[in-house]
C-alpha cells in the first residue's frame, strides 16, 4: 500500500484555479508518496495525522485543475450522472426487494441485537432526511435528528415502510439536482467535521448500499428458494456473460 502526501510552497490550504496560478507563481502542489498505508480518515493503522495529507480524490482534483478549468467541470458533469444512477441502482435493488416480502417479512428479526427490514427503512429515511436536507448549506447531522429512535420500530405495515422509504430517497435526488460540477471540492459538514463534497456523496452511497445488502440478504433467508435474484442467478453467469459479449462486443 501506498500513502500520497501533498503540500504547496505558501501557507494556507487551497485547492489551485486559474486565478490563483495566474497571480502566485510560486503556488506549486507537490505530491510523494512512501510504503505505508493508504491514509483513511479513519486511521485504522493508528498513523500520525498532520493538516498537509488529503485524500486521493483531492490528489486528482488537483490534477484536474492543473489542466483546466473545463476539464474538471466535464468530469464534474459525468460524475454527477454516474453517482445519481449508481442512487438510483441502489434504491432499485430495494424496490425489487419490498416486492418480494409480505407484511409478516418485514418485522422479522434474527435476534435481539438484529434490526428488522422496518427498522433498517426507519433509519435510512431518518439518515436521508438529515444528511441531503440543505445538503449544501447545513450541517448533515441535524438538530432535529434523533438518531437512536430510529432504532425503534414503529413502523406498522407494509405500505407504510414504502411511504417511508420513498420520502429518504426523494430528498436525496432532490438534493442532488442541486449540486453542481464546481460545489464537488466544496466542503460539508456532517457532526462538524468538514468533508468535501465529493467524499460526502460517496460516503452516502456506501452506507446505503450496506443496507440494502442487509434488506436483499434478510429476503432471501426468509424466501429461500422462491426468492427472484436481483443480480445474476447462481449458475448463470456464463449466460449472461454471453448475452453482454453479444450485446457489447463487436
Amino acid at each position: 500500500m501506498r500513502k500520497v502526501v501533498i503540500y504547496r510552497r505558501l501557507t494556507g490550504y487551497k485547492i489551485p484555479n486559474s486565478r490563483i496560478r495566474g497571480k502566485d507563481k510560486n503556488y506549486k502542489w507537490v505530491i510523494n508518496s512512501s510504503k505505508s498505508p493508504i491514509h483513511s480518515t479513519n486511521n485504522p493503522w493508528g498513523m500520525k495525522k498532520t493538516s498537509r495529507e488529503v485524500s486521493l480524490y483531492k490528489v486528482l482534483a488537483n490534477l484536474i485543475y492543473e489542466k483546466g478549468e473545463n476539464a474538471f467541470m466535464e468530469l464534474g458533469n459525468i460524475y454527477l450522472q454516474v453517482i445519481k444512477r449508481r442512487f438510483a441502482q441502489i434504491k432499485e435493488q430495494g424496490d425489487g426487494a419490498f416486492e418480494q416480502l409480505d407484511e409478516t417479512d418485514i418485522h422479522w428479526t434474527f435476534n435481539e441485537a438484529s434490526n428488522s427490514i422496518a427498522v433498517i427503512v426507519k433509519h435510512m429515511r431518518g439518515n436521508m432526511l438529515s444528511r441531503w436536507t440543505n445538503f449544501l448549506t447545513t450541517d448533515g447531522e441535524k438538530s432535529n435528528r434523533h438518531r437512536d429512535q430510529e432504532f425503534i420500530n414503529t413502523i406498522q405495515s407494509k405500505q407504510e415502510l414504502l411511504t417511508v422509504w420513498n420520502e429518504g430517497w426523494s430528498v436525496l435526488f432532490d438534493a442532488l439536482e442541486q449540486i453542481s460540477a464546481e460545489d464537488l471540492l466544496k466542503h460539508v459538514k456532517i457532526r462538524e467535521q468538514p468533508i468535501l463534497v465529493l467524499e460526502a456523496v460517496e460516503r452516502q452511497l456506501a452506507h446505503y448500499a450496506s443496507h440494502v445488502g442487509q434488506i436483499v440478504y434478510i429476503g432471501k433467508q426468509l424466501k429461500g428458494n422462491e426468492w427472484k435474484s436481483l443480480s445474476i442467478p447462481k449458475g448463470n453467469s456464463a449466460e449472461y456473460l454471453q448475452q453482454m459479449k453479444q450485446r457489447y462486443g463487436k
